[in-house]
C-alpha cells in the first residue's frame, strides 16, 4: 500500500503500463504509456518536495560549551 504521494503516483504510472500492454489498439496503449510517463513524471516532483528530515543530533543539537 502506498505510503507517500510519490509512491501513490508510481503505482498509477505502474498499472498504466499493464494495461498498455494489454492493449490490441495502438492508440489506446499510446496513452496509456503518456500517461505513465506522466504520472511518473509526477512521482519524481513529489519525491523532490519531500521535506528533509533532520537526523536525531541534527533535531536537537548539543548546546555549546
Amino acid at each position: 500500500m502506498p505510503t507517500t504521494e510519490a509512491e501513490e503516483y508510481l503505482k498509477r504510472a505502474e498499472e498504466c503500463l499493464r494495461l498498455a500492454g494489454a492493449c490490441i489498439a495502438e492508440a489506446n496503449r499510446q496513452i496509456l504509456i503518456f500517461a505513465a510517463v506522466h504520472w511518473r513524471m509526477l512521482a519524481e516532483e513529489a519525491a523532490s518536495r519531500r521535506p528533509h528530515r533532520p537526523k536525531p543530533d541534527e533535531a536537537n543539537p548539543a548546546p555549546s560549551a
